[in-house]
C-alpha cells in the first residue's frame, strides 16, 4: 500500500511577492540614501581641510546676479535669444570650511527628507507584507500621514535652507548679489505627493469607520 506524497506547500499569493520585492527595494534604497549622505559628509569634509586640494566639489546651482555669456558662433543665422539663466558650481579655497557647511546645508536636507520617506514606507511593507487587513488599518493611515509631513514639510524646510545657504555663498564668492531662485525651483511637485499621500491616509481612516460601523449593525 503506497502512501500519499505529503503535500506541497501553495506558492505565496503574489501580492507578498510583490510586497517582498518592494520591501528589498526600499531596503536597498535606504543603503543607498545612507552611503550617499555619508559620501556627501566625507567630501565636505575633505574640502574644509586645511590646505586640501579636492576643489572640485564646491556649492552648486548658484545664481549670479551679474554674469555675461557669449554666445559668437553658437547659433544659426536668424536665431535670437529671448532669455539666458547661468547656474554655477564655486568653490573658495580661501573660505574652504564655510564652503563646506554651506553645502552641507544645500544639499544634506533634502537626502535626509528622503531617506526619511524611504523609512516610514518600510514599516508599511513590514508591516502589511503578510497581512492583507494590515493593509487598512490604522497603524498604515498612521504612517502615511508621516509620509506625508515628511514631504511637504521637508521638502519646504530643505527648500528655504538651499536658498539660504546658496544666497551667503553667492554673497561669499560672487560681486552683485543673489538673484532669488525661480518659481520653477519650488518643491511643488512633492508637496502634491505629499497631499496625495494625506488624502489616501483620510480615505483609509474613513472606510475604517465605516467598517466599524458595518461590524456593529450586523
Amino acid at each position: 500500500m503506497s502512501t500519499p506524497s505529503p503535500s506541497r506547500e501553495a506558492p505565496p499569493p503574489t501580492k507578498d511577492r510583490w510586497f517582498g520585492r518592494l520591501h528589498v527595494l526600499l531596503q536597498t534604497g535606504i543603503v543607498f540614501g545612507l552611503l550617499a549622505v555619508a559620501a556627501g559628509v566625507l567630501a565636505s569634509v575633505l574640502t574644509a581641510l586645511p590646505g586640501s586640494h579636492y576643489k572640485d566639489y564646491g556649492v552648486q546651482g548658484l545664481w549670479p546676479a551679474k554674469a555675461e555669456v557669449t554666445l559668437d558662433g553658437a547659433l544659426t543665422p536668424g536665431t535670437e535669444v529671448v532669455e539666458t539663466s547661468i547656474r554655477m558650481s564655486l568653490h573658495n579655497a580661501d573660505h574652504a570650511p564655510v564652503v563646506a557647511l554651506l553645502n552641507l546645508l544645500d544639499s544634506l536636507p533634502g537626502m535626509l527628507t528622503a531617506l526619511l520617506t524611504l523609512f516610514w514606507l518600510l514599516r508599511i511593507t513590514t508591516y502589511c507584507r503578510y497581512s492583507d487587513r494590515a493593509l487598512f488599518s490604522t497603524t498604515t493611515a498612521s504612517y502615511l500621514r508621516k509620509i506625508g509631513s515628511v514631504l511637504i514639510i521637508g521638502s519646504l524646510v530643505s527648500f528655504a535652507l538651499s536658498a539660504a545657504a546658496k544666497a551667503i555663498a553667492t554673497g561669499l564668492m560672487t560681486t552683485g548679489g543673489y538673484l532669488l531662485p525661480a518659481l520653477d525651483d519650488l518643491p511643488v511637485g512633492v508637496m502634491f505627493v505629499g497631499v496625495g499621500v494625506f488624502v489616501v491616509a483620510e480615505v483609509i481612516r474613513r472606510g475604517l469607520v465605516m467598517f466599524d460601523e458595518l461590524e456593529g449593525t450586523i
